[in-house]
């Protein structure tokens, strides 16, 4: 028997609607006392550097950084190695959710604004635990930055935790940081979202999270696409003109909303 493998490109064209997706978890930490947060210093004895609060979005240390997130001066937590550490001590500290329930959510995102700055040793880590005990890293802050490099600034984190959450009693989040007289690290607006799921009317569809199956590669930013090498999708925000859309195949009139178009690989296998 021969087996023969056919391979085509598909181009779909969706025209964007609103998003659908349901937030049911936010903490923008406008609380100075951070309830539901358990803050740990792993070092005490030798160490001052801790996640805190702070209304102040400026490093208090040598190394000038403001953290420019929209809510930034109402309240965010923070470690600020470079104004509290000690050259040589070593330094780990974390913050962690009390349980939040995701039950009935059949997937769950999980989103931030950060603002990081690198130096030498440290490192800057998202967990996710749905028991408290075993912990699931989705997140690392200071993936990708040499020394003296810093994240954008805000930095809009999205990633998806479904697996881990997704209709979920109790589910816990830990910000997790390592370092030894280093720099900083800012954090607010938190939440918890539903993703979008699609509403199949022939005038709008509700979808704006689209997963693929293979690496695309990294888009031109900005545009209307953000790459997740964690998640290997895009996020593509309403109102997009298009990506990797070929100029002859768009509608005439353009759909008010604007489309979205995305080359997709199907492998046909024939048997024979």
């Amino acid at each position: 028997m021969k087996k023969v493998l056919l391979a085509f490109a598909v181009l779909c064209i969706l025209p964007f609607a609103k998003i659908s997706a349901q937030t049911f978890f936010v903490d923008s930490f406008t609380n100075q006392s951070l309830p539901g947060w358990t803050i740990v210093n792993d070092f005490a004895g030798s160490s001052a550097v801790v996640w805190e609060w702070s209304l102040d979005p400026s490093s208090a240390g040598g190394a000038a950084g403001t953290f420019n997130g929209a809510g930034a001066a109402n309240g965010h937590i923070r470690v600020d190695s470079d104004n509290a550490g000690v050259d040589g001590t070593p330094e780990s500290t974390t913050i962690t959710s009390s349980r939040i329930s995701c039950l009935g959510k059949p997937g769950v995102l999980l989103s931030f604004t950060e603002y990081y700055a690198k130096y030498l040793a440290d490192e800057g880590k998202v967990y996710v635990s749905n028991d408290s005990v075993n912990w699931t890293l989705v997140h690392t802050s200071s993936d990708g930055l040499a020394t003296n490099q810093e994240s954008a600034n805000p930095n809009f984190v999205t990633e998806n935790i479904s697996s881990i959450a997704a209709n979920r009693d109790s589910v816990y989040i830990r910000f997790s940081w390592i370092g030894s007289y280093d720099y900083y690290w800012f954090v607010d607006d938190l939440s918890l979202t539903v993703p979008p799921v699609a509403d199949v009317q022939a005038d709008e569809v509700q979808n704006l999270l689209r997963v693929f199956a293979f690496d695309q590669g990294t888009p031109v930013l900005p545009g209307p696409c953000t790459y997740s090498s964690v998640l290997d999708s895009y996020t593509c925000a309403e109102n997009s003109t298009a990506f990797l859309l070929d100029e002859r195949l768009k509608p005439s009139p353009m759909p008010p909303k604007g489309i979205f178009g995305d080359p997709q690989l199907f492998v046909l296998e024939v048997g024979g």
